[in-house]
């Protein structure tokens, strides 16, 4: 790491709140815990279940690594997957989407930017 910041000058901006981040960290393991639920339904009851769209979601965090801690959440969720990264927005693949999973993402990414202490 040190070699790399010579080379480049890049740092990357690391301002997370732990106390925020382990809060959320255990929030996160409930809603990965439930979303294995919907995917053992979706794999019992078969195709007609499964329910599969792309969407864009916009994002409010302030740091990159705001951005790829929302990423990967989404992506440990059983059932969805962060695919691009774009600015603000995250494309996202849902193996059985539901118009409340919008809010759901919504709630997690407001999670996310609040464990960012610049926030």
């Amino acid at each position: 790491v040190r070699r790399m910041d010579k080379v480049d000058k890049y740092q990357v901006k690391f301002d997370i709140n732990f106390f925020r981040f382990v809060g959320y960290f255990f929030w996160l393991l409930f809603e990965i815990a439930k979303s294995n639920a919907r995917v053992v339904k979706a794999i019992i009851k078969g195709n007609e279940y499964i329910n599969q769209k792309m969407f864009k979601k916009t994002s409010t965090q302030n740091s990159d690594i705001g951005m790829v801690i929302l990423a990967n959440s989404i992506t440990l969720t059983p059932g969805t997957i962060s695919v691009n990264i774009e600015e603000n927005e995250i494309l996202v693949h849902a193996l059985k989407f539901e118009d409340s999973d919008l809010d759901g993402l919504s709630n997690m990414d407001e999670k996310v930017t609040r464990i960012e202490e610049s926030s």
